[in-house]
């Protein structure tokens, strides 16, 4: 059985998993991590596929296999990639759409993903970008990504990534479903209960008010 920290997975098992989601509860996840983009040297993890003379890098795109880091520095420990394409998409200014997965290799998070969509116009202090899915314990994962250029050469570059807040769901098992069905079952038996004493309670009090003929005439309704 195919499995990435504890979710299955197979066309099966993510047809249970829907099956399971209007159950779901919705979690709020954060992440900080720093993105390596290295065009240079004997190892690269930005390689061009189309290179361009503008001077915005309109119609250059790359492929890009870049580490995801704790912190700035090179040598930093390693919690995931970036792959994915991007490409310059500005006539005007620097603007690069990104397609990118985060492929997360380490801890509860190891072989799970997050897509990331979106325009980066590269210059900018802050840009956004769309997280539009994702897949492991990150399934239809949406939120924003925030990136900000902590150092950057004439051919590489370290951007700070922050996803402060965005959200996936955590759906129970087949154990936990049959647990919330007989708690729901037993609350709804308790207000049943409770509902009859009331009913006789409030017949007693006509029948004293009224007298136990009236009572039996005019019978208390739920």
């Amino acid at each position: 059985m195919s499995m990435v920290q504890g979710v299955v997975l197979g066309p099966k098992a993510v047809e249970k998993w829907f099956k399971k989601l209007p159950h779901a509860k919705q979690k709020v996840t954060k992440f900080h991590f720093y993105f390596h983009d290295i065009t240079s040297g004997k190892n690269p993890t930005a390689v061009p596929i189309i290179k361009s003379k503008s001077p915005t890098f309109f119609g250059y795109v790359a492929m890009i296999d870049d580490p995801l880091t704790v912190g700035p520095e090179v040598n930093s420990t390693i919690v995931g990639r970036a792959q994915g394409i991007y490409g310059g998409a500005g006539q005007k200014e620097v603007a690069l759409l990104m397609t990118l997965n985060f492929v997360f290799t380490t801890g509860k998070y190891n072989g799970s993903t997050l897509s990331v969509l979106g325009r980066n116009p590269a210059f900018h202090k802050y840009r956004e970008m769309p997280i539009v899915g994702g897949s492991g314990v990150f399934r239809l994962a949406q939120g924003i990504a925030t990136a900000k250029t902590y150092w950057l050469n004439a051919t590489d570059a370290i951007v700070e990534y922050n996803l402060p807040k965005f959200f996936t769901f955590s759906c129970l098992s087949i154990k936990e479903l049959k647990n919330k069905r007989k708690e729901r079952a037993q609350i709804a038996y308790e207000r049943r209960k409770q509902l009859a004493k009331l009913k006789v309670k409030a017949e007693k009090v006509a029948e004293e008010k009224l007298g136990p003929q009236l009572a039996i005439i005019a019978p208390i309704k739920n």
